[in-house]
């Protein structure tokens, strides 16, 4: 049996981290997922054990980087390790890197998870800095986009694209769920507009509370917010007087009866490396409208509409509006043949990790 260490921040659902547990679950009997967190318990950890997967918790490197870097290097180490898969959006995941080469692992493979960030110019320069070592000492470059690869790795270094797949079969519109669920949360007869993501700054949430504010002038509207984060707090103050109009759902399991139960998804980030809640919406023939800093490779089918953030939100209004319904049922079949099915995508996962095929 080959074990992969993949080091993430969290076992929470994160989109880079909900891709990995995606993996997980379609590896081979052969292969197990083992993770290095620096967090409390995430949703994922009983699953990842169930799974045979082992969790190894060490300091937070931004306040601990020597602890940090000791504990990885001692766990690569002492479980001899050959591979391991990092998860960041900028080349300081050098020195996890770096813990795990001295610890004696031979294959380090880096994934590419965002497009952007909100670093200072003390980080954005020793980013700089650090990239040419971390491009020579990883030994696998992986991204989820063109745009998120370069904004990691360099514009003009070589990495491999690998899609965020999804079980597609799953996230198939599903009639029976949307009425069941409609009803379980009270919005029957309404137009549902919907949003998964971190409450965090990169998710511009209150941009999409501008938007909901001119939509439901004009229309018996629910905004259904699905995900936690450390923006929860004030998103939910400012939404006081929305009363029920707005929806905090938590964190939720069933994404795809949640997805057939909206109407639009609206997605107006900052930036995203290739988010994998716009490919769920579109495998469930939701149409989308999101912001155009978003990567155009997240445009899969027909259903997804760019509109700009710099524009006010009466056009978003607007274009939700102009939204018509159609058949949802088929787009399972459009992703499946762009390769965004599981199962191929672990083929080519197992591929540029272990170097084996399938």
């Amino acid at each position: 049996m080959k074990r992969l260490l993949c080091i993430v921040s969290s076992l929470d659902m994160g989109g880079a981290e909900t891709f990995l547990m995606k993996i997980n679950r379609s590896l081979p009997s052969s292969y197990r997922m083992d993770f290095i967190v620096s967090t409390n318990e995430g949703v994922y950890e009983e699953e990842v054990k169930k799974r045979g997967g082992r969790i190894f918790r060490i300091p937070l490197r931004t306040s601990s980087p020597i602890k940090s870097y000791k504990a990885l290097k001692k766990i690569v180490s002492d479980h001899h390790y050959d591979y391991v898969l990092k998860l960041c959006d900028t080349p300081i995941g050098y020195f996890d890197l770096l813990a795990c080469k001295k610890g004696g692992a031979t294959h380090l493979c880096v994934r590419s998870c965002n497009a952007s960030s909100q670093d200072s110019f003390l980080r954005k320069t020793i980013n700089n800095i650090l990239r040419k070592p971390f491009n020579r000492i990883a030994t696998t470059k992986i991204a989820p986009s063109s745009l998120a690869g370069e904004y990691t790795f360099g514009k003009n270094e070589d990495f491999h694209l690998l899609h965020n797949g999804l079980a597609l079969e799953q996230y198939r519109f599903n009639k029976e769920e949307r009425e069941r669920v409609r009803k379980e949360w009270n919005i029957e007869n309404t137009f549902v507009i919907g949003h998964i993501g971190r409450f965090s700054h990169q998710k511009n949430h209150d941009y999409l509370l501008d938007i909901f504010e001119e939509v439901r002038k004009e229309k018996n509207a629910r905004l259904m917010l699905i995900g936690e984060g450390e923006l929860l707090y004030d998103i939910k103050e400012r939404a006081q007087h929305y009363k029920d109009e707005v929806i905090f759902c938590g964190l939720q399991k069933n994404i795809p009866s949640l997805l057939s139960a909206m109407d639009l998804f609206v997605f107006p980030s900052f930036y995203e490396g290739m988010p994998n809640t716009v490919i769920e919406a579109q495998a469930n023939g939701l149409p989308c409208l999101i912001s155009d800093t978003i990567t155009k490779e997240v445009l899969l089918t027909d259903l997804v509409e760019m509109v700009s953030i710099e524009e006010s939100p009466s056009l978003w209004k607007d274009k939700i509006k102009m939204n018509r319904e159609r058949e949802r049922t088929h787009y399972v079949e459009e992703l499946k043949e762009k390769g965004y099915d599981i199962e191929d995508v672990v083929k080519t996962f197992i591929s540029l990790i272990f170097e084996e095929e399938l």
